[in-house]
């Protein structure tokens, strides 16, 4: 968004970072609100490809998160990229209970990440 975020000092305790992080979320939340009102859109459109091509994007970057992990190499970047590729899985199988375990899923490792990148400033 066109807002910069404050970086609170994270010298504290893990759960406290995490309300930090979860108090910015809501914050530019509620910037996003009052720039563009109440947002309503549909989950996935046809640009994202098939559900076929989705699942094989989603088993090729878990498999790679996988590589990266076992060389000791894992990055909030992949993490997070399998999560939403998850989450688009789910999204185009039309399953809301299983899309909103991926997207919460998907927040709290780009959420961590955030609090990592905090507690690094």
């Amino acid at each position: 968004m066109d807002k910069d975020i404050e970086v609170k000092p994270m010298q504290r305790s893990v759960q406290a970072r995490s309300f930090d992080v979860l108090e910015d979320c809501s914050d530019e939340m509620e910037r996003q609100v009052a720039k563009w009102g109440d947002q309503r859109h549909p989950d996935i459109g046809e640009a994202t490809g098939t559900l076929e091509e989705a699942e094989a994007n989603a088993n090729e970057t878990k498999q790679q998160v996988d590589e990266l992990a076992a060389a000791g190499k894992s990055n909030w970047a992949m993490i997070a990229l399998e999560e939403y590729s998850e989450a688009l899985v789910e999204a185009k199988r039309g399953d809301n209970k299983a899309l909103y375990t991926e997207l919460i899923q998907t927040a709290a490792v780009i959420l961590s990440w955030a609090r990592d990148v905090a507690s690094r400033a």
